[in-house]
Order: structure tokens, then C-alpha cells, then sequence
């Protein structure tokens, strides 16, 4: 793909990118549903387990605890070997993004051989490294962690078998959780498709503007915050009986949804420092963020985007001459 015009790779790439993505959405998506009321099953049939397992064959009880544990083993091995296969069909498909990060290998070595100079630390170089990482730990979860080596017995190890055992593994405390970096597979996957808009002559021009208004508004995000902090610990000293404002955390947490509109009163009136100077605080609080600052950002945004947008059919030039072989 590296050989053809810049044209041609940005599109071949993009098509190729959002195809996947949404194959592996798709996927995962049927793997996360299944998840909660498998592990529920899951864990059912192994506390049945333990306890048959446990249990003393001289008792008058054991051969009802043996008939539960069979009947559970029977019930159990439909839903284990449905999730299983779903999960190995993701597994596989997990192997298509790693050609991501293998493809700059080829670009590395394509413009060593020709003489030309590549930024090896692009923004895309990083999405596709942290692609073949994911993808990668993920396929290392799957085949290394909970298979344990049964998937090179195939022969020798039915699909039941296999299933039952990834399943006893999936169940153990992870230090990594499949399902979160499942999810973090899926995000960084459409994070690669939004990345291609930027060539796009139309997407182009508006994410050249937002890129560059970023800065600023990072800035402004920051100065926000910083005031947040400082209205939460003042309100820590005076509010310490109210119990939304008693520890810094709670009253950042409330004041920050104070900030987008959700607050009361009723809490605050009730301090040991009055029921007015609790209302004034409230106010005063309220003046500054949505009075002030939040329409000063406002205010900001719209003037740098009009200063910006002068110049969106420069900034979508220069994307695209960074495709240029």
C-alpha cells in the first residue's frame, strides 16, 4: 500500500480503517452484552462446584449436591461455548489491526532505500502504536492468560473442553480486564477513522480550525479548574456539617455541577455560618462561572473560530501536502 500515491493510501487506509472498526464494534458489542449475564452463570456454577467438591462423600446429602453439580454443569456448557466462540472470533479478527503498526516498518525501510525524510513520531505513528499494543495484550490475554497453550491441542482438546477452560481463567481476578480493553480497542479504532477526516476537503478545514483554537481553549479549561479548586477548598472551611461540601472532592464535585446548572440551595442554608452566607456563597459562586467565565469562554471560542476560519482552506492544504510522497 506504501508503493501507490498518497491518494491512494490515504483512501485504501481510510476505507480499510472504518470497515474494521466497525466489524470489531460489531463484534465486541455481542461479546459485551453476553458478558454480565455469562459471568452471573459463571459464577454460579463454580460456587456449585466448590461446594460439590468440598463436599464429604459419607454424607446422607452427597448425592443430591452431585445431582445439582451435574445439572449445572449440563446448563452451563451451552452459554460457556456460545461466549467462548464469540470471543475467538474477536481474537482473530484482533490480528487485522496489528498490520497498522507493521506498515510503518515498510515506510521506515521504503524511505531509508529512497532518501526521504519521515517523521517517525506522527500523530498517526503514535494511534498506530498504541493499536498494535492493544490489539496485541489483548491477543496475549486471550491465547497466553486464559487458554493457557490448549489452543496449539486442538486435535487432542474438544471446542467444549477448550471453552470450559477459557472460561475458569476468564473468571479470575485480571490484572488487565478483557472487557475494558475491549472497549479501549473499540475507541481507538474510530479515534483512527476521525484521524483520516483530516484529508477530507470538506472535514478537513474544520478540524484544521479546531485543532489550532485547541490551545487556547486547553488554556481556558485549566483556568476553569484551577477556580473550581479554589471554591471547592474555601467551601471546605465553611460548609464542614453539609455533607456535599465536607471534603474537598465533594465539594468540587458539587460545585462543578453547580457550574453546568445543577445546584441547590437546600443543603448549603443549613451550614453552621447561616443560612445567608451559605445563599451568598452559592451566588456569588454562581455569578463568577456562569455569569463570567463561562460566557467569556463562550465569547472566546466564537472570536477564534472567526479569526480561524479566514484560513481553513490553507489549513486543509497543508494536511494534505503531509501526505505527499
Amino acid at each position: 500500500m506504501w508503493r501507490y500515491s498518497a491518494k491512494s493510501r490515504i483512501i485504501v487506509e481510510f476505507v480499510s480503517t472504518i470497515l474494521l472498526s466497525i466489524a470489531i464494534h460489531i463484534l465486541v458489542n455481542f461479546v459485551l452484552r453476553q458478558s454480565p449475564d455469562f459471568t452471573i452463570k459463571m459464577q454460579n456454577f463454580l460456587d456449585i462446584e466448590t461446594r460439590y467438591l468440598s463436599a464429604n462423600q459419607s454424607l446422607p446429602g452427597y448425592k443430591a449436591i452431585e445431582d445439582a453439580y451435574n445439572t449445572a454443569r449440563t446448563k452451563i456448557e451451552e452459554p460457556v461455548e456460545s461466549f467462548f466462540n464469540k470471543v475467538m472470533v474477536v481474537s482473530y479478527i484482533s490480528f487485522l489491526p496489528l498490520f497498522y503498526g507493521f506498515q510503518h516498518l515498510l515506510n521506515i525501510i521504503y524511505a531509508s532505500i529512497n532518501k526521504r525524510i519521515i517523521n517517525a513520531y506522527s500523530f498517526l505513528g503514535l494511534i498506530d502504536f498504541l493499536i498494535f499494543s492493544i490489539f496485541f495484550s489483548n491477543i496475549m490475554i486471550t491465547y497466553a492468560k486464559n487458554l493457557r497453550g490448549t489452543w496449539m491441542d486442538f486435535p487432542l482438546l474438544t471446542n467444549e473442553t477448550r471453552a470450559m477452560f477459557y472460561a475458569r481463567h476468564y473468571m479470575e481476578d485480571p490484572m488487565v480486564s478483557e472487557d475494558a480493553l475491549w472497549v479501549i480497542c473499540i475507541v481507538i479504532m474510530w479515534i483512527r477513522v476521525f484521524y483520516f477526516l483530516r484529508y477530507n476537503e470538506f472535514m478537513g478545514k474544520f478540524i484544521g480550525i479546531v485543532e489550532r483554537i485547541f490551545k487556547e481553549v486547553l488554556l481556558f479549561f485549566v483556568f476553569y479548574i484551577l477556580q473550581l479548586i479554589f471554591f471547592s477548598l474555601v467551601s471546605e472551611l465553611c460548609f464542614r456539617t453539609a455533607l456535599n461540601y465536607n471534603t474537598t472532592f465533594k465539594a468540587f464535585k458539587t460545585l462543578f455541577y453547580a457550574s453546568l446548572g445543577d445546584f441547590s440551595f437546600d443543603d448549603i442554608q443549613k451550614s453552621e455560618k447561616g443560612e445567608y452566607f451559605g445563599i451568598t456563597f452559592m451566588i456569588i459562586f454562581l455569578v463568577c462561572n456562569v455569569g463570567i467565565i463561562l460566557n467569556i469562554f463562550i465569547a472566546v471560542i466564537a472570536v477564534l473560530y472567526d479569526n480561524y476560519a479566514e484560513n481553513r482552506n490553507v489549513f486543509q492544504m497543508m494536511e494534505t501536502l503531509k501526505i505527499r510522497p
